[in-house]
This record gives structure tokens, sequence and C-alpha cells, in this order.
């Protein structure tokens, strides 16, 4: 997800339902304050967790975490 992917209207139909929480993210991740993180979760057959920070263009971007 790059982050014109992430809009007002996809935040909205996640579960956000306050519009300036909406508002906040969209600005963070415009900003790239490090308040907002985007994560791809990858749930692998034997249960275990791979997470992997992606940047503004939806790039991976440093080493994947296993949970």
């Amino acid at each position: 997800m790059s982050n014109d992917w992430v809009t007002d209207e996809r935040l909205k139909n996640a579960g956000i339902t306050d519009r300036a929480q909406r508002k906040e993210i969209l600005e963070a991740l415009e900003d790239n304050d490090g308040t907002v993180q985007k994560l791809l979760i990858r749930n692998k057959e034997d249960g275990t967790l791979v997470v992997k920070a992606l940047d503004k263009n939806a790039n991976i971007i440093g080493k994947a975490l296993k949970l």
C-alpha cells in the first residue's frame, strides 16, 4: 500500500470512524514524521508471522521481523 493508496475512504472503511483521526493519519503519512507506520504482515502456514515495514511507495524497507 503506497501512501496514495491510503485514502480517507479506505481508512473509514477500515473502521476509523473519527474524521479528525483519519485526517491526522493521512497528514502523518504525508509528513513522514514517524508517527504512522505501514506494515505488511504475512501469516505463514506454520503459524509464524513475518512483518515488513513499507515506505511511501509500498517498497519493503529494512529486515523482516519474525514474530
